[in-house]
């Protein structure tokens, strides 16, 4: 049983979309809340009359760090699941339903919106970039794991709260750390086919390609090391 989802949407300068996918978001889940990770732009005024949580970082911290300040609000109650998902519209929030639907069905498993399965557009070079983790992620958890930066997934909530009571890393290493510990804890991890959405508009992406991909590297090797010793 899948009792009070909550969404969790981490921004940073997202002005110009945000408003748009938390509508789409409030369509399907009433309990959304916004982490204004730092922004400079106008983002949380952007919905600030939605009937949303706001919160807010006084600094930029990062992705990691906005998504475990929303997990903490959302964890205060009494949602069995936390949905996250970006604010720059890649995701489409109509694509919410059927994730919840099977989260429903296996409420112990980690649902992925896995963009990789999808035949829409993807910027080539960071296609390259997520193929290579996807394959270091795979090797290590011993499933096969496609797409595994993408950030529309359900959490359950025993997987958020091992995460955060570990002291999980921040950044985008969060999520390749969130897919360890799945694999870790026994649940089992189901992709789900998503169209990536790819607008004219789109800010550039807050990916940083040397400082992240050396963090996350450094968190795969961390976990081979382990692993063979």
């Amino acid at each position: 049983m899948i009792d009070h989802p909550v969404v969790v949407i981490p921004a940073f300068n997202e002005a110009a979309t945000l408003r748009t996918v938390a509508q789409g978001v409030l369509a399907h889940v009433a309990d959304v809340i916004i982490v204004d990770d730092g922004s400079r732009d106008g983002t949380g005024a952007s919905v600030s009359d939605l009937p949303v949580t706001l919160l807010t970082h006084g600094v930029n911290c990062g992705k990691g760090a906005s998504l475990c300040t929303g997990a903490v609000r959302a964890l205060a109650g009494p949602c069995a699941h936390i949905v996250t998902m970006d604010a720059d519209g890649q995701h489409d929030p109509g694509d919410l339903p059927s994730l919840l639907a099977i989260a429903r069905d296996y409420p112990d498993a980690f649902v992925i919106g896995a963009r990789m399965i999808s035949h829409g557009p993807r910027p080539p070079l960071r296609l390259a970039a997520n193929r290579l983790a996807d394959w270091a992620v795979s090797r290590i958890t011993g499933c096969r794991v496609i797409d595994s930066q993408s950030g529309l997934r359900v959490y359950p909530r025993r997987l958020f709260e091992t995460l955060m009571q570990a002291g999980a890393e921040g950044g985008f290493a969060f999520e390749t750390r969130a897919l360890i510990t799945a694999a870790q804890l026994g649940m089992p991890l189901l992709l789900i086919p998503i169209e990536a959405r790819y607008p004219a508009h789109r800010r550039p992406s807050h990916y940083r390609p040397v400082r992240d991909t050396i963090r996350i590297a450094r968190l795969l090797v961390g976990e081979w090391l382990h692993q063979v010793r």
